[in-house]
């Protein structure tokens, strides 16, 4: 099955880099979904189910004109998959460019996405996957 959940999440970054993702992702995420912000985000904290996800992305979008992930690389995890890219976007006031490397950790249950942690920090990233510089 982690396989699958490794082309799951690749279909996902696909899909959210087109147009419309809120409609275009919600068919991959459980109803109970988890979406967590790290400490240091703009808005920290968790959101749950559909309709946090979905206030989620309105706050990117209100925040940048345009952004996408560029995936680099999927590592499987089991019933989670860790994901290395850059996040690139422009920010809706002032047109400034914003580049930032992320990891993000999908947890999937029954082929649905179950949970998102995201990550600036690869230490911080590794250390919640139960991974080490070396192990990975």
């Amino acid at each position: 099955m982690s396989q699958a959940n490794v082309e799951i999440v690749r279909r996902l970054y696909e899909l959210w880099n087109g147009p419309r993702p809120a409609e275009a992702l919600l068919p991959l995420f459980a109803q109970d979904v988890e979406y967590v912000n790290p400490p240091n985000a703009v808005e920290p904290g968790v959101r749950h189910g559909h309709d946090g996800f979905v206030a989620a992305l309105a706050s990117l979008d209100a925040a940048f004109d345009e952004y996408q992930h560029d995936l680099e690389e999927l590592i499987d995890l089991g019933d989670r998959v860790l994901a290395w890219g850059t996040f690139r976007a422009r920010a809706t006031t002032g047109g400034l460019r914003y580049e930032q490397t992320e990891a993000q950790i999908w947890t999937l249950r029954d082929g649905l996405i179950t949970r998102l942690a995201w990550f600036h920090d690869r230490a911080e990233a590794l250390e919640a996957a139960g991974l080490s510089e070396s192990g990975s």
